[in-house]
């Protein structure tokens, strides 16, 4: 997070006084910036830092500011800094876990309006609204209200209706989301999403029209010379041979199951069963064997067994050793993860060799070498797809399920008062609910594996009926003809 200093708002997205039915400069006048420091030795030191900067609000005239809560935890230092330039030292009063809030006491007596909290809940989606930082309205940023719904942060809080706004704040944390009538409706928290589009301010940037021209002037030369002149980028007309337009969806499926796969798999051996780099690779190459055996036999068994039927049955042992994988566990043996592996390894390779033919098989000569370059292009496209979807999926369930464990840890669930429980788990230590923590966010992060592992065999599933669409590789065989060889992979 940038510090408290050396940002500024882009002056397009900059709120403007008369935009507003309340007093601005006096509202914002009541975000101040906090700097903490936190003992090198202190729990979260590790992952939020010694030295942490953001900003927080006066909500009493006392000198009582809100903020958010990772802010200041553990803090032992905290410094206040005041729009006139002066810095006056604060005490933590509080962090609370279920809202994600902290309280700091000014030490000192100030001089400094405060702002009334308002009612979060009346506040409707589009409803226009400042999100306030310190240092007045050239750190603060107009936004609008563009969804409340549930969030779920499993490293503190779940918000049952948590506000998110566009365009995001550059240094969101502990800014003050300013309503339509000059309240308080809540404290920044986290940005989920940072691009250059937020950053600036989207369509109310220079940048951002430029790089939008530019990009749909792009598109529309490529669209408009593909299909006037004769030798185009890409011939569209080859995606009106089914068997090509079918194997180029199925390619794209193995790019989003193949690497999927792979980018789970070993950060799972890693991560979750303690395997060294070495012994995950090894494991994880036992794949590349099952395919390397089929791909050398798939050419002799489509002399005997039609194309489709080929795919189908490397679709089945694909989807069906992902189910395997959504039962894997923190006890899961290496030999399952070899065997399960080689059995994928040989469902995919029922499908390269077969997919590629039967997409051929029916194309043009002429339309052969796009069609190569169509078919690896949108592979690789899926395979950055698939890595994408699952690594997000994972970050996304992982926290989804952590707040869905964490509600079953209270004062009063009897299995952490059972002797052999409170022996190794002290709830009432720090340690003891450090350790907790750790085992919680370890099962919720195997669910969030078995959950992708779960998404990646329903998409290999779903495109099983497309196999129906290729045509008979039979009666390719017997009409032949073609003035070229099949292009194979």
């Amino acid at each position: 997070m940038p510090s408290v200093s050396n940002w500024k708002v882009p002056s397009a997205v900059q709120p403007k006084p008369e935009d507003y039915g309340y007093d601005l400069d006096q509202a914002l006048s009541s975000v101040v910036g906090l700097h903490a420091t936190v003992p090198a030795d202190a729990f979260t030191a590790e992952t939020l830092g010694t030295e942490r900067a953001g900003n927080g609000v006066f909500i009493r005239g006392n000198g009582l500011v809100l903020t958010i809560g990772y802010l200041i935890t553990e803090a032992d230092t905290i410094w206040i800094a005041l729009n006139d330039g002066r810095s006056v030292p604060g005490h933590v009063l509080g962090y609370d876990q279920e809202s994600g809030f902290g309280l700091v006491q000014a030490l000192a007596k100030l001089d400094v309006p405060s702002l009334e909290i308002g009612d979060s809940a009346a506040a409707s989606i589009g409803e226009r609204v400042v999100v306030g930082g310190f240092g007045g309205r050239q750190r603060s940023v107009a936004a609008r209200i563009v969804a409340k719904q549930e969030f779920a942060g499993y490293w503190e809080y779940v918000l049952e209706e948590a506000i998110f706004t566009s365009p995001a704040h550059p240094n969101w944390g502990g800014t003050a989301l300013i309503g339509p009538a000059g309240d308080l409706l809540g404290i920044g928290s986290l940005q989920l999403l940072l691009d250059r589009g937020e950053e600036l301010g989207w369509f109310g940037s220079g940048e951002i029209w430029i790089e939008a021209i530019v990009s749909a002037f792009g598109f529309y030369y490529f669209f408009a010379h593909s299909l006037t002149t004769d030798e185009p980028f890409i011939r569209f007309e080859m995606f009106k041979d089914r068997n090509f337009t079918s194997g180029v969806v199925f390619m794209v499926v193995i790019g989003v199951v193949l690497f999927g796969t792979m980018a789970l798999v070993t950060p799972f051996m890693q991560n979750l069963l303690g395997y060294p780099i070495q012994t995950a690779g090894f494991l994880l190459g036992s794949r590349g064997v099952g395919t390397l055996i089929t791909m050398m036999v798939a050419p002799r068994l489509m002399r005997l067994v039609e194309t489709r039927w080929l795919v189908l049955a490397g679709l089945l042992i694909t989807g069906t050793t992902l189910s395997f994988f959504t039962q894997f566990s923190l006890d899961t043996k290496q030999w399952t993860i070899v065997w399960t592996s080689i059995m994928q390894g040989i469902g995919l390779g029922l499908l390269f060799v077969p997919i590629s033919t039967a997409a051929f098989g029916t194309l043009p000569g002429h339309l052969r070498t796009g069609g190569t370059a169509i078919l690896t292009l949108l592979r690789n496209i899926g395979s950055s797809v698939g890595i994408s979807i699952v690594i997000a999926q994972l970050t996304s369930n992982t926290n989804y399920m952590h707040a869905r464990l964490i509600e079953n840890v209270t004062p009063f669930n009897q299995a952490l008062q059972m002797p052999d429980v409170s022996s190794i788990i002290d709830v009432t230590s720090d340690a003891g609910r450090a350790l907790l923590d750790s085992i919680v966010t370890q099962q919720a992060v195997l669910l969030a594996y078995l959950n992708d592992y779960k998404f990646l065999m329903y998409a290999t599933f779903a495109v099983i009926p497309l196999i129906f669409i290729f045509g008979s590789s039979r009666k390719q065989q017997a009409v032949g003809g073609h003035d070229e060889p099949v292009v194979m992979e």
